[in-house]
């Protein structure tokens, strides 16, 4: 893989976007690559001590559903607010998981 460039199942951002004040009311990234940690176990070699940026260990098509559950499970202690109505890009996995997780 080039270094370059992430395919894009290894990084997935993911955002809560209030409808009609258009502002990002929460922002999560998950990634399944660490870079450092890759290119040390490549070398057969130990990494040395740095910030590792993989925060996912499920599936790439889970990332998204789990950033978007997180953002609605802690909406309330961030803001006070119960989300009532979800507008999405189809993804019924997302709906789904807020669904099964009760955040309310």
């Amino acid at each position: 893989m080039n270094s370059k460039r992430m395919r894009y199942e290894e990084c997935t951002p993911a955002a809560i976007v209030g409808f009609r004040t258009k502002k990002v009311m929460y922002m999560g990234i998950r990634n399944r690559y660490c870079m450092v940690y890759s290119r040390a176990a490549a070398a057969n070699k130990q990494a040395d001590r740095y910030y590792c940026s993989k925060n996912w260990h499920g599936s790439s098509s889970s990332m998204e559903a789990n950033i978007i559950q997180e953002g609605f499970m802690n909406s309330v202690a961030m803001y006070g607010v119960k989300y009532a109505k979800i507008i999405g890009d189809g993804d019924s996995n997302v709906y789904k998981t807020i669904l099964d997780s009760r955040p309310y």
